[in-house]
């Protein structure tokens, strides 16, 4: 039985988070920030586009409008983790009504075709958040065209539009 994705970010960010609250010093690219401790982020399950690409810069400023600035929990993908970097799963609070709900970066991004779901590798921690952005990507941003599935050149506006919602 596949569990809906808020019923499975709920029950991880209530055990998984790493604790403390950290917040976005400095946003390199559409799938890697730097946070506040200094600590290098890349998002797990995601590939951005690289500097060359004609897509990098309106994806890296997409991601700073979620997260620049902003406070972050993690959840650590222990196995994709190296002395330079973690790899993790990003989430930042959004307030809800009285309620404090967490908007799940990662799939921001990919819903919105600003960065691509890599295929899952062999040993995850956390397989069900990986496979949640691989089904957004290929039930929503691809079938949609969102973002960079729609080819071309990315739009000239200078803020990219995301769900206003947030």
């Amino acid at each position: 039985m596949k569990l809906p994705l808020c019923y499975v970010l709920i029950l991880l960010i209530s055990l998984g988070c790493q604790s403390g609250t950290r917040t976005v010093r400095q946003v390199l690219s559409a799938d890697t920030v730097i946070l506040s401790d200094g600590t290098k982020v890349r998002y797990a399950g995601l590939e951005g586009p690289l500097v060359d690409d004609p897509w990098f810069s309106f994806c890296q400023k997409a991601n700073a409008y979620l997260v620049q600035d902003k406070p972050v929990e993690l959840i650590l993908e222990p196995n994709l983790t190296n002395d330079n970097q973690v790899a993790a799963y990003v989430y930042t609070p959004v307030g809800v009504g009285k309620d404090q709900q967490f908007l799940f970066i990662n799939a921001e991004l990919v819903r919105f075709g600003l960065a691509k779901a890599l295929p899952k590798p062999i040993k995850l921690k956390h397989e069900e958040l990986w496979q949640n952005l691989w089904d957004l990507q290929e039930h929503e941003a691809k079938p949609l065209k969102q973002g960079m599935w729609a080819g071309g050149e990315p739009p000239k506006k200078e803020k990219p539009k995301l769900n206003k919602k947030y």
